[in-house]
């Protein structure tokens, strides 16, 4: 297992984070010849989207994909972008500031930018994670009905960043599970 260390904006902008993710995967000595299973978080799930939507030989050797409350479409266009705009933390303000600042002057609209934007390749299993009142639930739910071999799974009553409540929310124990149990099972 490795996390790879990609550069964050603002400094890094478009393409930066995701040549560097597509780098490590295709390069990196650890990972010659290996299977893959690719786990992202937020911007980390449209990292791992992009990266294997973009890159076949990725593509070929990745086994599954975990994205948990993932980033895939900063046109903002679904509907809980609008409908959870405010009052559960991340805001839409503030997922329009993360855009800005990685994007400068990339076009929202790019696939590479926003994979849920792009024409359908044939993906691994897929399990998506997302939270009932999360801005982003929109895009997990389009990208489950869009893949019939992912499994979506919208916990009731939680946020964006619900894994990160280690010791006070029992959904990310279920999560974690969940994730585990995905990751046995497409292991092979």
């Amino acid at each position: 297992m490795i996390a790879v260390k990609y550069p964050l904006s603002p400094e890094a902008k478009f393409p930066a984070a995701l040549e560097t993710v597509r780098m490590v995967l295709s390069r990196d000595d650890r990972l010659a010849g290996e299977d893959l299973l690719l786990v992202g978080e937020s911007a980390g799930g449209n990292l791992a989207l992009s990266t294997l939507q973009e890159d076949e030989e990725i593509r070929r050797r990745t086994r599954g994909l975990v994205m948990i409350y993932p980033f895939l479409d900063l046109t903002l266009s679904g509907e809980s972008a609008e409908k959870y705009k405010d009052g559960y933390l991340l805001t839409r303000g503030l997922l329009d500031w993360f855009a800005k600042c990685y994007l400068e002057t990339a076009d929202r609209t790019d696939p590479k930018v926003s994979p849920l934007l792009c024409s359908s390749v044939e993906l691994p299993p897929s399990l998506v994670i997302v939270g009932e009142f999360d801005p982003l639930r929109s895009d997990a739910v389009r990208f489950a009905e869009s893949h019939e071999n992912s499994l979506l799974h919208v916990y009731p009553g939680m946020i964006h960043g619900f894994l990160q409540l280690r010791s006070i929310c029992s959904a990310r124990d279920r999560a974690l599970k969940e994730i585990s149990a995905f990751v046995n099972s497409v292991k092979g």
